[in-house]
């Protein structure tokens, strides 16, 4: 039996939108409803058409089109109870509300709502997913599927799954199914096998799972309650992402991490580091880029309060979180195509591990090396944990023909930056803007990445295309590659065109190994007021 409810609709006005400020911006929640009632949320989406929903622990559902917020309780809808736990979307962009009461399904004009009166779902639809025809939910009894004709129900009864209360779901492609769980770790199950991951047999931190999300190629991350609380799960082991697999410089201990997926499917999330910056970070296997800073807009002091993010269909992130002194609540939004990111913050890009010859030290593009500007980082044997110094920098002085003498050089930070990113214009001894985003990295390339693209390229591999190029040998800063004109970047000429391009057999030329390569100079904090060391400058 269906429970057809007629739609009733509250519509909400803005308390304000913030302007714009390098791609974030600040959308209030109404202002009928007290802070207490908005800190709460327990899930955050995305549909089709781009709005936002949310679900709120006492004041129902909520959805935000950019403009205005509409908000279904259940004096207005058919919406079952004001405890709203989780949200999907079908193939039809149907809703779907796991609520207190039940599982509501919404098709923009009327209400289906499955209770244990008229289903075999449990009360309680503390987690969705929407796989193909499917719909599981996570309940407080077990996880329930249903085919759109009947219902199944795994539980501690019946099947191996960890625990009954189902926190997360989520499917890879080849129809497995995650099931994380309250205080009893994650389960997974295929081809009627279950396998349960917790803190006693693998490397979970918690056995409280808050999350669970699956890139295209079935990489599985996991959030849990604490901090340090991402893991992935990888060759058959759960691994603390941050601990075990992040091959980044810049810190990420100690984080709450509100994930969700972007529009080609990689998991985004937003971050504040230690040093007061501001990060929306997308994960690339073991990596974490910091595709974005800015010191405006992101979270308070308070931090993230109950974090969740989406994605909108145009690819703009959205973020709950405290917005300002002013202690607003709402959401934040970032979009990537209006970003104009801040020059001279430290990133994953501009500071590598040479982790070579069971070596792991830190280099950062500002002449200062071996830390990661808060803990030392050069540490022999890797992964012993044993570092053998705190901190070195790049010292350079020289006499002019009057015998004046000019130095540059980079201690602490305490005092300034000695060194920026970018080589110097012949003429005018400048770098322009342009230049300083595209130089403030350093490439990192290995001996075995070349020896691997050399083959293929011998094979024919690169010409048809069935070979991607490395990107760090794709963008390798030679002389014919982005613009540049001047010999730069070492590499070997294959057809001595006198121009690097890879598609012609070109690749870098390093020492060793495992090289990294950067370019700096001592001029261009001069040129834009940012404070230099004493003394620098040549």
């Amino acid at each position: 039996m269906k429970i057809i409810l007629n739609l009733g609709i509250a519509i909400m006005g803005l308390c304000g939108v913030g302007m714009a400020q390098s791609g974030y911006q600040f959308h209030s929640y109404p202002s009928a409803y007290s802070m207490a009632e908005l800190i709460n949320k327990n899930d955050m989406k995305a549909d089709a058409q781009g709005n936002i929903w949310i679900a709120f622990r006492d004041i129902g559902l909520a959805k935000y089109d950019g403009a205005s917020w509409v908000f279904y309780n259940t004096l207005n809808s058919g919406l079952p109870s004001d405890t709203v736990y989780s949200i999907a979307f079908d193939a039809q962009n149907n809703v779907w509300a796991g609520t207190g009461n039940g599982l509501a399904n919404f098709d923009g004009s009327n209400w289906t709502v499955y209770t244990p009166v008229n289903s075999g779902i449990p009360e309680n639809a503390l987690s969705l997913k929407v796989s193909g025809s499917n719909i599981w939910c996570g309940t407080n009894e077990g996880a329930a599927v249903f085919d759109g004709v009947s219902w199944t129900l795994y539980n501690n009864q019946n099947s191996g799954i960890a625990g009954d209360t189902v926190t997360a779901i989520h499917t890879e492609s080849n129809g497995t199914v995650w099931f994380g769980t309250l205080n009893m770790g994650i389960s997974s199950f295929y081809n009627g096998i279950w396998t349960t991951y917790n803190t006693s047999n693998s490397g979970l931190g918690s056995d409280s799972i808050n999350k669970i999300e699956i890139t295209p190629a079935d990489e599985v991350f996991v959030t849990s309650a604490g901090n340090n609380n991402l893991y992935k799960f990888s060759g058959g082991i759960m691994y603390d992402f941050i601990a075990e697999l992040y091959d980044g410089v810049v810190p990420m201990q100690g984080y709450r991490f509100p994930v969700c997926t972007d529009l080609a499917g990689d998991i985004i999330f937003p971050v504040r580091s230690p040093y007061g910056h501001y990060y929306v970070c997308t994960i690339d296997h073991n990596s974490i880029h910091l595709n974005s800073y800015s010191e405006t807009y992101p979270v308070a002091s308070g931090g993230f309060v109950n974090p969740h993010c989406a994605v909108d269909n145009n690819g703009v992130l959205l973020y709950t979180a405290l917005a300002d002194s002013s202690g607003s609540y709402g959401l934040i939004s970032f979009n990537p195509n209006n970003h104009i990111p801040l020059p001279f913050v430290q990133t994953n890009e501009n500071s590598k591990f040479l982790d070579i010859n069971q070596v792991k030290a830190a280099v950062l593009n500002r002449g200062d090396m071996h830390w990661n500007l808060s803990s030392p980082s050069y540490e022999v044997p890797a992964g012993q944990g044993r570092q053998t110094v705190f901190a070195s920098g790049f010292w350079m002085g020289g006499l002019d023909p009057a015998e004046q003498v000019y130095a540059s050089a980079q201690t602490y930070r305490q005092t300034g930056i000695g060194f920026w990113p970018g080589p110097l214009d012949s003429l005018t001894l400048v770098v322009d803007t342009a230049m300083i985003l595209f130089w403030d990295r350093i490439w990192k390339i290995n001996r075995s990445t070349i020896e691997d693209f050399k083959y293929h390229f011998m094979m024919g591999n690169v010409t048809n295309g069935t070979y991607p190029v490395p990107s760090e040998i794709l963008t390798w800063p030679a002389i014919g590659a982005a613009g540049i004109n001047r010999e730069l970047a070492p590499f070997v000429d294959f057809n001595f065109d006198s121009a690097y391009d890879p598609f012609d057999g070109d690749y870098p030329l390093i020492r060793g190994d495992q090289m990294l390569f950067w370019i700096i100079n001592d001029i261009t904090g001069n040129v834009y007021g940012i404070q230099q060391i004493p003394g620098a400058g040549m």
